[in-house]
């Protein structure tokens, strides 16, 4: 029976090669493996941080609410109801009926935000009056309105005054002397149905 030594050289190379080999093999399945699931395991802490973000706001918002309706509680304010979707067509017959006491408006939706059991509707709305007072009081009639609403990003500028040379006319009303815009939220409550409706498609996006 023949027999084969192997010389230094050789064996040398199979060492090379075996370890070549297993540094192949360390990398497929032992870094890019522990590499995937690191990327996974960061994703996942990004959504769970977002989540709790989300939540944190959430949460933010419930007291902040339940501030205010203790507030007014306290205050004897009589607590409105929440009109079911879609309460567009009397909100606007409300919005146009208060605007109408100015010189001239404009309203826009910009967008609905759903949530699990209510529905928040964004309304922007631009008008012009006579004075600050005037301009005022629709403010605060839009604001003791029939609907629950929120008011945001209230600008009233006084036109008449304005002495910076700016051509800009965004915003502002021709002429009227103080020119107002602002943001209202008002909310609505949804029917179960659609509530499940939008928990579902919530779901499915997620």
């Amino acid at each position: 029976m023949l027999t084969y030594t192997l010389s230094r050289r050789e064996k040398a190379l199979l060492l090379v090669f075996a370890v070549f080999l297993l540094a192949i093999i360390w990398y497929h399945f032992v870094f890019v493996a522990s590499t995937n699931q690191k990327t996974e395991l960061d994703s996942q802490i990004a959504t769970v941080q977002t989540q709790q973000q989300i939540a944190r706001k959430k949460i933010a918002n419930m007291k902040s609410m339940q501030k205010t309706i203790d507030q007014c509680k306290a205050e004897g304010v009589k607590p409105k109801i929440i009109p079911e979707y879609d309460n567009i067509r009397l909100l606007t017959a409300e919005l146009n009926s208060v605007l109408a006491a100015t010189e001239s408006y404009t309203i826009s939706f910009p967008e609905l935000n759903k949530g699990e059991s209510y529905l928040e509707r964004s309304v922007d709305i631009v008008y012009g009056c006579s004075s600050y007072e005037a301009a005022e009081e629709i403010v605060n009639t839009l604001a003791n309105g029939s609907y629950p609403c929120s008011i945001g990003a209230v600008s009233i500028v006084d036109t008449s005054a304005r002495t910076d040379g700016s051509s800009s006319t965004r915003g502002l009303v021709a002429g009227s002397n103080v020119s107002v815009s602002l943001s209202v939220t008002y909310y609505e409550k949804l029917a179960d149905e659609e509530a499940t409706t939008t928990a579902a498609s919530d779901s499915s996006a997620s």
